[in-house]
């Protein structure tokens, strides 16, 4: 009878650990275990029951306290899935077995500004076991909170805006880091095109988030350069903060434009003496500017004079460069019968481009003859009274001497 009472007494006591909860869940895995700071992503969570006992009605709470920087866009309370195992219909809703695995997905967003690093990342798991009692477990796993650097082209700007061949230019890149870590020892290299030569690499040093940086490269249009578009290649080096150098390629486009040619422009006109009159020789000396894309080497004026002008016909310049000027001098004659007034005189000018081809340009000038002045008679009414008064003195002496001989 002792004996019976005492086993009794054991079995009550070890009554309530044989009903306890025999389930015991574990995070298997985390996918994935880096999240990057201002970018969505889905969370998968994959949790096993390691304990002896099934577990139902599973549902998981991700970061119930909000104490993780892991935001979840959506519910944080997820359901297993309906789940029915082999020769187990009867089983109830969400039923994890033994060893069984199952996965909570979670979309989870880290704000932007969160500090880069590893932080521990509550899931509470709700279930009831196999009494219909409700029993919670949480669980803690790792995420690591790590941006990767993302380099763009925000601009793009060169020296003069418009190239032609054989022209040299800035080019400018505005390098920008959008992503969410610094990049360091950021190198910018250039891939030129046949016909642009020049620097190829610029060092930037160290990129932070939003931070913005500018290449700079000198180069050169060649002389040979064909016209149209031109495709430089970019090649961007970083190295990220987990150490692994990185290489971007990008593009820029450029166009290059056909030169045009020298354009030489009359920009002033003298002649000394400044007053032309019938009969005058006189120098006439003409500016010209260039006013073109490119030097005019060569330059050779001819003068079409009209009839009543004689002189030299032909002025040598040699090379007038862009946005320069030069002056063709012409030593002239006005003949003595022209009349009065405006002539023109026709001006061909010769040059040659820089590939070496001719080219030829007319202008037209004119010059003014103006009638000769008049001759004052003051100076001859001077003179013949100059005379008057001498002669009358002469007369005076010579009557007086006349007397005093008598």
């Amino acid at each position: 009878m002792n004996g019976t009472l005492i086993l009794l007494t054991v079995w009550v006591l070890l009554l309530p650990v044989a009903l306890g909860d025999n389930v015991d869940f574990y995070v298997m895995e985390v996918v994935p275990e880096k999240l990057i700071p201002g970018k969505p992503a889905v969370l998968n969570i994959t949790v096993a029951n390691l304990g002896t006992d099934y577990a139902t009605y599973v549902y998981g709470v991700l970061d119930p306290d909000s104490a993780s920087p892991v935001s979840v866009l959506g519910s944080r309370k997820k359901y297993v899935t309906k789940y029915a195992a082999a020769g187990r219909e009867t089983l109830y809703f969400g039923v994890i077995m033994q060893n069984e695995r199952f996965t909570l997905s979670y979309r989870v967003y880290v704000d932007r500004d969160t500090a880069f690093g590893t932080y521990t990342v509550p899931l509470k798991l709700v279930w009831r076991d196999e009494y219909n009692q409700m029993q919670s477990e949480t669980l803690n796993f790792g995420i690591t909170v790590a941006g990767a650097p993302e380099l763009v082209i925000s601009g793009t700007n060169k020296t003069p805006s418009r190239l032609y061949p054989d022209t040299e230019f800035t080019l400018a890149l505005t390098l920008e880091n959008i992503g969410t870590a610094k990049a360091e020892n950021v190198v910018a290299e250039l891939v030129l095109p046949p016909g642009i030569t020049g620097e190829r690499q610029a060092f930037l040093g160290t990129l932070k988030r939003n931070e913005r940086a500018t290449a700079t490269f000198s180069l050169k249009v060649e002389k040979n350069a064909t016209k149209g578009p031109k495709k430089i290649g970019v090649k961007l080096g970083y190295t990220g903060e987990d150490g692994n150098r990185e290489m971007l390629t990008r593009e820029v486009e450029l166009f290059i434009y056909e030169k045009e040619p020298a354009k030489l422009e009359v920009a002033g006109l003298d002649t000394s003496p400044a007053k032309l009159e019938p009969g005058t020789i006189f120098t006439l000396s003409v500016q010209f500017e260039n006013i073109g894309k490119q030097d005019a080497k060569a330059v050779r004026v001819e003068l079409s004079l009209p009839v009543g002008f004689a002189g030299s016909r032909v002025s040598y310049l040699g090379t007038i460069k862009q946005d320069d000027t030069s002056t063709a001098i012409f030593d002239l004659e006005v003949s003595g019968n022209v009349q009065p007034g405006s002539y023109p005189l026709e001006m061909e000018i010769y040059y040659l481009d820089e590939r070496g081809e001719m080219h030829r340009e007319e202008q037209n000038i004119t010059v003014a003859v103006v009638a000769p002045a008049k001759r004052s008679s003051l100076p001859w009414l001077a003179g013949a009274g100059a005379l008057l008064l001498i002669l009358l003195l002469w007369w005076r002496r010579h009557r007086a001497a006349s007397f005093e001989g008598e």
